[in-house]
């Protein structure tokens, strides 16, 4: 069984602007971070039924980023189940 870290997880984003020449996320020299879908919102509104979620002042449009070791209780394997 896959531990329950971000990057095993079927909500799991992986980044998709790194900046360019692989440089680190601004100021802390750590990977660009990936996003949960479960947790998106858009205009206030949670995207999914879920425990926590992102919100945005201005109730545009909000994510949540996460860091690929990061873990959860929402946790759902990529693995597919036989």
């Amino acid at each position: 069984m896959p531990r329950k870290r971000c990057k095993n997880c079927t909500h799991y984003k992986p980044p998709r602007n790194p900046l360019p020449d692989g440089e680190a996320w601004p100021g802390n020299g750590e990977a660009w971070p990936g996003s949960c879908a479960l947790a998106s919102s858009t205009q206030g509104e949670r995207d999914a039924d879920t425990l926590a979620y992102a919100w945005d002042a201005e109730s545009w449009r909000a994510g949540l980023y996460v860091h690929e070791d990061f873990g959860c209780v929402q946790f759902a394997s990529k693995r597919s189940k036989r």
